[in-house]
């Protein structure tokens, strides 16, 4: 995530599967992120169109609540994000 766009790169275990990258925009308002994606595939997309998440920043974390699609979550949720730089 990066000035209002997010990219990602999944490379599978299989090595029979090829890495799916995806990217899109989001957008901040308070404490909750609206994320869109703008890249899609002819066989299935690489995340829902939309989704919204919440937030919390501390300690140099940062950790999501509420994401709005459940198949999704497994992304957010998990564990707290710490930035890269």
């Amino acid at each position: 995530m990066d000035d209002g766009t997010w990219t990602y790169e999944q490379d599978p275990v299989d090595g029979s599967v090829t890495i799916t990258s995806c990217r899109g925009f989001y957008d901040v308002k308070g404490k909750s992120v609206a994320f869109t994606t703008t890249k899609f595939f002819n066989n299935g997309d690489c995340a829902p169109p939309t989704w919204t998440a919440g937030w919390n920043y501390g300690d140099g974390q940062l950790t999501w609540t509420a994401v709005s699609v459940a198949d999704f979550s497994f992304i957010f949720a998990p564990r707290p994000w710490q930035q890269i730089d």
